[in-house]
């Protein structure tokens, strides 16, 4: 007895040291790599010294890298999404409001460069309600990411980066997002797995098996390159009686509590928004039977909706209705079939009908690409819970889109595809958030009477005809592939965005038609933005050069050749001040290159500081700078 007592001890013991060893080696292993600097950075922000010496942070740009971990087939390969780019100071200011708006594409404001999202609209309606007051709002965004990422960005920043108020806007990305139980990169629908495996994520250890497995299963550079859309949905069948979408709200309220009850812990308001999406004028994206539906049934139902059809082209409104409604007895979940009697009940003017149709025939789309009101209502039952302690606050982004919309239907008059904002949309979610910050008296120096018009706000933001016309050539590109593609009425969707070019391509002045119109498909907004200020800068129109180069500069602060651009832009419109400081900072970013001292020295000739302008001159001279031909500064430069 005693022998065997000893052998199974041994065992035991073995086994531990084993388990141990193992550990060991693995907690070794990662110590060493990152010692060797195998991984790279895992948070958010980065500390670095900008071009005046201060410490700042700066956006991490290799985050991406691990959030997107490796998948297998061709529609993996698509294109990693960074966060916007930002810089602020480690150490705030006294005087300083610093606003984080942390969410996915819809904050990023895709297709649009980010200083048309409603974080940027939204810093400054604060600026303009806070006077004495610096506002910094820092768009913390990535296209593709679920409320998993979301809940541990905000852990981070309430921890690290001293906010005053954090807004979240999140929802969509639930089913397909990264570790959605619906996508192509999931884990699983148990969230204390993709909790864990969140942790695991950011180890040297992860980046270095990962970055192996995918030099062995991404496609090669010849494969067609997929859109996130597509990449990303696996499942697109999704039933909201189903397993899956039950446990996708159960982890997406648990989600959300999290960031709750640390914002409580923090003392620092958080703001939930209800995320709006395009019910009016985006078809269903993946409409589905009901799964007992018979061979005959299904016969019965296309022949009844095939003459619904016939009739509504006609617009025999009342035939139509009969047919379609004779079909829903037979399957009263299909959300095409729901979308259709919606849009028949809006063209009868029967909007209160039309409201419940829609919302209806979003609930049954099997392509979960948008949040539907179940969706909402995990947002605004967890805000509500929360709203007592004063520090939980809602803001019904989707009742403020249906209280602006005709017959209280949201539909491209603000959303461009499903679930994108247009700038308008992008300028109403941010009053909305200023509004919920009044209402709840958050922030007693807020003043209600000073409040910005869209036109004024846009001036600001720097967005602009051309930046509406190219999101509705990019949205007609997108409205012709998947998952638009071939929905219900997709044509009309199409049309609308081809007709909105239109008209805005009609307020552009002749040079800017021209860069639109040779802009290459696929491009940028801050690409198109850059070419224009070139054009304009070579056409003499100074003034509408730096109105391009301005915003770019905000977003791209560490490229030369922006600041050279905006010195000389501003130089030529004799905003000599102005460009001072963009020259400044290109001096700064590459203190060798004489074209930034040369500026410098024009810009400071311009304000009348000819010593200094001479002294900035003679030193770009010892640097390499020959006579300045340049007929631009050289006027300035004959000092």
């Amino acid at each position: 007895m005693r022998a065997s007592s000893g052998t199974a001890g041994t065992t035991f013991a073995q086994k531990l040291l084993l388990i141990l060893f193992g550990v060991g080696i693995v907690f070794l292993a990662e110590g060493v790599l990152r010692l060797a600097g195998v991984g790279g950075r895992n948070s958010l922000y980065v500390k670095d010294t900008d071009s005046r010496g201060r410490r700042v942070y700066v956006a991490n740009e290799g985050l991406n890298r691990r959030l997107f971990f490796p998948v297998t087939g061709e529609r993996s390969n698509f294109p990693r999404p960074q966060l916007p780019y930002a810089v602020f100071p480690v150490e705030k200011e006294p005087d300083t409001f610093r606003v984080f708006v942390v969410g996915a594409s819809s904050v990023a404001a895709m297709p649009y460069a980010p200083n048309a999202s409603f974080a940027s609209f939204l810093r400054e309606a604060l600026a303009e309600a806070m006077p004495g007051r610096r506002v910094e709002g820092i768009n913390t965004s990535m296209t593709a990411v679920s409320s998993y990422q979301i809940a541990d960005w905000v852990d981070e920043i309430l921890d690290r980066y001293d906010p005053d108020v954090v807004v979240v806007y999140t929802g969509h990305n639930e089913f397909y997002g990264v570790l959605g139980a619906g996508s192509s990169m999931s884990v699983g629908s148990n969230r204390t797995v993709a909790r864990l495996f969140l942790h695991v994520q950011k180890t040297s250890f992860y980046s270095l098996v990962a970055g192996f497995i995918e030099k062995a299963r991404r496609p090669t550079d010849k494969a067609r390159m997929a859109q996130p859309f597509e990449s990303l949905t696996r499942d697109r069948a999704i039933r909201p009686e189903g397993e899956c979408h039950r446990s996708v709200e159960r982890n997406f309220r648990a989600n959300l509590e999290e960031m709750a009850r640390r914002a409580e812990r923090a003392g620092v308001p958080i703001v939930f928004c209800a995320p709006a999406s395009n019910r009016a004028s985006c078809a269903p994206l993946g409409p589905v039977h009901r799964e007992d539906l018979s061979g005959d049934e299904e016969s019965r139902w296309n022949r009844l909706v095939q003459t619904g059809d016939s009739y509504a082209r006609l617009e025999e409104r009342e035939s139509a209705l009969r047919e379609y409604l004779a079909a829903i007895t037979i399957d009263s979940t299909h959300a095409a079939l729901l979308y259709r009697l919606g849009l028949l009940h809006r063209d009868m003017e029967k909007y209160p009908e039309a409201v419940q149709f829609l919302d209806r025939a979003l609930l049954y789309d099997g392509v979960r690409l948008r949040a539907s009101d179940r969706i909402v209502d995990v947002v605004r039952a967890t805000a509500r819970a929360h709203e007592p302690k004063g520090i939980v606050h809602l803001a019904d982004i989707v009742r403020r889109f249906a209280d602006e919309s005709p017959g209280g239907l949201t539909g491209s008059n603000l959303i461009l595809e499903h679930v994108h904002m247009n700038g308008r949309g992008h300028y109403l979610a941010a009053e909305e958030i200023l509004e919920t910050f009044l209402r709840a008296r958050v922030f007693p120096n807020l003043d209600p009477e000073r409040r910005l018009p869209f036109d004024e706000a846009c001036r600001r933001v720097g967005f602009s005809a051309i930046d509406e016309a190219y999101a509705a050539s990019f949205m007609e590109f997108m409205l012709d592939r998947w998952p638009f593609k071939d929905t219900y009425r997709n044509e009309e969707q199409m049309r609308f965005m081809i007709e909105r070019f239109r008209e805005e391509r009609a307020k552009l002045d002749p040079i800017a038609r021209e860069v639109l119109d040779t802009h290459p498909r696929g491009s940028t907004a801050l690409h198109l933005r850059h070419r224009l200020g070139a054009a304009y800068l070579e056409a003499g129109e100074y003034d509408k050069a730096a109105d391009q180069f301005g915003p770019l500069a905000e977003m791209l602060p560490f490229l030369f050749d922006v600041q050279t651009l905006l010195a000389r832009a501003r130089i030529g419109a004799g905003r000599f001040e102005d460009a001072e400081s963009a020259a400044r900072e290109a001096v700064d970013l590459n203190p060798k290159d004489p074209e930034g001292a040369a500026l410098l020295a024009a810009a400071l000739a311009g304000q009348g500081r000819r010593e200094e302008a001479k002294d900035v001159l003679e030193s770009a001279r010892r640097r390499g700078l020959g006579e300045v031909e340049d007929p631009l500064l050289a006027p300035l430069l004959d000092l």
